[in-house]
């Protein structure tokens, strides 16, 4: 027969068991800072704007007329938003920052 290991202590084992907690079942009570946690609940304001805002009345190719609607970049006119550097950088910008105020409200959240 071959040697078997003790099975490891169990928590009626040891004379303290009782006051141990037990992490199954003991709660953090709620408090004023606990956010609603359903699933529809709305994000906070600051976290769920995308601000970015483009006023130019922009120009776009005729989709149709490409096969699976797949628009060459030498067939954007040179006023869609495709070929608008400065539009190109600010949208980048605003998702740049939008992720940095995600990231800034998981740490805040969990830690």
């Amino acid at each position: 027969s071959s040697p078997t290991s003790p099975a490891p202590p169990s928590s009626t084992d040891s004379p303290d068991a009782p006051d141990a907690p037990n992490t199954d079942t003991d709660t953090v009570p709620d408090t004023p800072n606990t956010p609603d946690t359903t699933p529809d609940a709305p994000l906070p304001e600051p976290v769920k704007l995308f601000k970015f805002y483009d006023d130019a009345s922009r120009s776009r190719p005729d989709y149709s007329s490409f096969p699976s609607r797949d628009v060459p970049s030498s067939s954007f006119p040179d006023t869609s938003w495709q070929n608008d550097a400065v539009y190109l950088n600010h949208f980048i910008q605003e998702g740049v920052e939008l992720i940095d105020r995600t990231l800034q409200a998981i740490v805040s959240e969990y830690g």
